[in-house]
């Protein structure tokens, strides 16, 4: 009863914007101090985990706010770990960013994310079965790297508002299967989802990536699966929203290897439900979906996604 009551207080807490049920860690990795919020449920663990990566330009406190996750996944026992990137943004396997800037290599976000997992895991929190990656925009991109180059750490991803790069097929060689749910746009005015170059206000990225179809086809295959089964419309919850779900699944996966495309149709470069935006807001990220919640797919994805 206790421990229940301490989860609704710190569930309210969450709810209203309020991150202090999260405590900020530091983690040496790649001779480097990093940090990162880490929010756990009362108890003994280990618990199932989440790794919730930040968008460009941004940082662990501010994707905390973003949507219902963090109120979600202590709710449901699950601890939640949002690190902190270098100046804001995750080497993501791109090698140039805006204007042919190029990004530092020497950054090692996969080995931090690796160390992160090694510390909660000797703290006694993580069940290895059960740890999983999301995140929005240059975070979602992360969490495509990090399928590739730690599965032998986690199990499933949840990118939003990101797909793969062109080349990453070639360079992507994880050592099992992972879960993948991919959440996209169709209307996203950065990163477009029939594929081609990353758009913003500083110019285009000089990387091409793959579309929407064509980053989940790409998991579908590496992990075994069949053909792609025809698209389902969710039925709408908000009847004055102009955005829709369509959600494509993948035929004969295997169970630790399943593949679905979550499209928002007319849906732009924002979390389902996040914060409402100005009308610049809009004009520049597109239109924000409310017939799904991010936090609320991200957990019914995440639940079903253990290692047996």
């Amino acid at each position: 009863m206790r421990r229940t009551l301490a989860a609704l207080v710190l569930f309210t807490a969450c709810l209203s914007g309020v991150a202090g049920a999260a405590e900020r860690i530091s983690v040496e990795a790649g001779g480097r101090q990093r940090s990162a919020l880490i929010q756990a449920p009362s108890g003994h663990g280990p618990f199932p985990t989440i790794i919730l990566l930040h968008g460009g330009t941004q940082d662990a406190a501010a994707v905390w706010e973003q949507t219902s996750l963090p109120a979600r996944a202590l709710a449901a026992g699950y601890v939640l770990a949002a690190p902190d990137a270098i100046d804001k943004n995750w080497n993501d396997g791109r090698r140039t960013l805006y204007g042919g800037r190029k990004i530092d290599q020497t950054i090692d976000d996969v080995g931090f994310i690796r160390a992160l997992i090694d510390r909660l895991e000797a703290d006694g929190l993580v069940d290895s079965k059960r740890v999983f990656v999301t995140g929005a925009s240059n975070g979602g991109m992360m969490s495509f790297r990090l399928a590739c180059e730690l599965s032998d750490r986690i199990v499933a991803i949840a990118p939003f508002i990101a797909t793969m790069l062109a080349d990453a097929p070639a360079r992507c060689k994880p050592v099992r299967r992972l879960r993948v749910m991919l959440v996209v746009g169709t209307q996203d005015p950065l990163v477009a989802y029939e594929g081609g170059r990353m758009k913003a206000g500083r110019g285009e990225d000089g990387e091409m990536r793959l579309s929407a179809h064509a980053s989940a086809e790409f998991w579908a295959a590496r992990n075994g699966c069949g053909h792609r089964v025809g698209s389902v419309a969710l039925p709408a919850r908000v009847v004055d929203d102009p955005t829709s779900i369509r959600i494509n699944r993948w035929a004969d996966c295997p169970a630790n290897g399943g593949v679905a495309l979550v499209s928002v149709v007319g849906g732009g470069h924002t979390w389902p439900n996040g914060p409402k935006m100005r009308a610049f807001g809009r004009l520049i990220l597109g239109a924000t979906t409310r017939q799904i919640d991010a936090g609320e797919t991200i957990m019914d994805f995440f639940d079903k996604s253990a290692l047996p």
